[in-house]
């Protein structure tokens, strides 16, 4: 299976989209327990972690979207975005059983007064083995 086959197998992984989507509320809750991570960006995580130049961002900034944001435009690549007004639709499908696999493994769970997401773990399940690339994606 050529390389590009593989990326594409690992991004519509609801299992791995799971695990993705737990790292990005864990992070956003992380400062302050209290607030949960919205539910329209949790949808945004997949499409931005499928895509190689979202992804690099990401793994340079470790910081906020808006940091993300500002230093994609700056770097030249605000095309990207408009790339992600398409993708997310194609995506919503995945994320949503992802979300739902993430519920279902208790990782975490929706917040009614807050309209968001919060974690109910803070570490990695000890079970899981995972690949490099995958690896990858979660700390994306």
């Amino acid at each position: 299976m050529c390389d590009k086959q593989s990326e594409v197998s690992l991004v519509q992984n609801p299992a791995l989209g799971a695990l993705t989507i737990w790292s990005f509320v864990l992070g956003y809750c992380k400062k302050d327990i209290r607030v949960a991570a919205p539910f329209n960006l949790v949808f945004l995580v997949l499409p931005l972690v499928a895509n190689s130049t979202f992804r690099s961002a990401i793994n340079s900034t470790r910081s906020s979207l808006f940091k993300m944001k500002t230093k994609m435009l700056k770097d030249g690549h605000g095309s990207s975005f408009l790339l992600l007004r398409e993708t997310a639709p194609l995506l919503y499908g995945l994320s949503s059983e992802s979300i739902g696999v993430a519920v279902s493994a208790n990782l975490i769970k929706y917040d009614d007064p807050n309209c968001g997401f919060v974690p109910l773990r803070k570490t990695i399940p000890v079970s899981l083995s995972l690949s490099d690339k995958e690896q990858e994606y979660i700390k994306a």
